[in-house]
């Protein structure tokens, strides 16, 4: 019973704290902000990466082991979209790639001082 007691009361602090902070409204608003930066971010590092002659024969060998081991359901969908993404990518002008590799990586930075705020 003494063990019990305690575990109620964090558990009760942590839903009042949850609703109270709004950290649904965050934690929801993260789910898209990762998206949005992070396959623009995988993007430009595949743009960047086929340019490396030594990266640019092995990358397709990376591509297909990060998509079969990590997201083995959702894989091939992902792929095709950073595939298309990593095209339209490759045909920009450098001063709008810069800018999009300083949005992505704002994005992802605003993604982490979030999962900081949350835990």
């Amino acid at each position: 019973m003494r063990l019990i007691l305690p575990f109620w009361r964090a558990l009760r602090t942590s839903f009042v704290l949850f609703f109270s902070q709004r950290y649904y409204t965050r934690c929801s608003a993260l789910t898209y902000t990762s998206l949005l930066g992070f396959i623009p971010l995988i993007s430009v590092l595949m743009a960047v990466f086929s340019k490396l002659p030594l990266v640019k024969e092995q990358l397709p060998k990376i591509q297909l082991f990060v998509f079969r081991n990590f997201l083995p359901e959702q894989g091939g969908k992902l792929f095709d979209y950073i595939e298309q993404f990593t095209e339209q990518a490759t045909k920009l002008p450098w001063t709008q790639f810069i800018f999009l590799i300083i949005i992505s990586g704002t994005l992802v930075l605003s993604v982490d001082r979030t999962i900081n705020y949350v835990w």
